[in-house]
C-alpha cells in the first residue's frame, strides 16, 4: 500500500481495488480477436486442448506458469505480467469470499489473543503439555469450535482447561 502524508490512502490510486477484478483471460481473449486468430488454430499452435484455452479465456480456469510461457511464445505477449494478474485477480476474489474472511478474522483474534497472554507475563499460558504444535491449539480454538459448533461449549472449555492449565480464565472466555 502507497502512502501520502496528508491524503487518506483510499484517494491514492494504487491503493484502489476495482468493482470487478479482471482474469487474464478476458485479456488474452481481447488480444486474440483483436489479431484475428481463432481459438481452435491457437489451441493447436501450442498443443493444448481445445476446451482448456476456451476455459481460460472465459475467466473459469486460472492461467499458471506454462500456460502463461506457451502464450508468450505463440503470441509474444509477455508470461511475468499474466501471472501478475492471475495473482492480483486471486487476491481479490479470495477478499471477497465470506467464509475465507470469516476465517481469517477467526486467524487473526488467534494472533491477538497469544498477543495478549504474552504481553500479560503469562509466557507458560501455551504450555507443550502435549504432543501437538502451538499451530494446532490455534486450530482448535478458532477454527474447530466455531465451525463445528459443539452443542455444549462448556465441555469444550473444560478441555480447553484440561488442556491449557495456564490460560487466564478471562482469556479463555473470551476465546470461546
Amino acid at each position: 500500500m502507497i502512502t501520502i502524508q496528508n491524503v487518506a490512502p483510499n484517494m491514492i490510486a494504487n491503493n484502489l481495488e476495482p468493482a470487478y477484478p479482471t482474469h487474464p483471460g478476458e485479456v488474452l481473449k481481447d488480444e486474440i480477436e483483436y489479431r484475428g486468430i481463432s481459438q481452435k488454430r491457437l489451441a493447436a499452435e501450442i498443443s493444448v486442448p481445445y476446451s482448456l484455452l476456451n476455459e481460460v479465456l472465459n475467466g473459469k480456469r486460472p492461467v499458471n506458469t506454462e500456460f502463461a510461457l506457451l502464450i508468450e511464445a505463440a503470441l509474444d505477449v509477455p508470461a511475468q505480467p499474466l501471472l501478475n494478474m492471475q495473482a492480483r485477480y486471486n487476491m481479490l476474489v479470495t477478499k471477497r469470499n465470506n467464509q475465507f474472511v470469516e476465517k481469517l478474522s477467526k486467524v487473526q483474534k488467534m494472533v491477538a489473543a497469544f498477543r495478549i497472554c504474552k504481553e500479560s507475563g503469562y509466557d507458560g499460558c501455551l504450555p507443550f503439555i502435549s504432543p501437538f504444535p502451538i499451530q494446532q491449539y490455534a486450530l482448535m480454538l478458532f477454527v474447530i469450535h466455531p465451525l463445528v459448533g459443539f452443542a455444549r461449549p462448556h465441555l469444550f472449555q473444560a478441555r480447553l482447561l484440561h488442556l491449557l492449565p495456564n490460560l487466564p480464565l478471562f482469556l479463555l472466555f473470551v476465546l470461546c
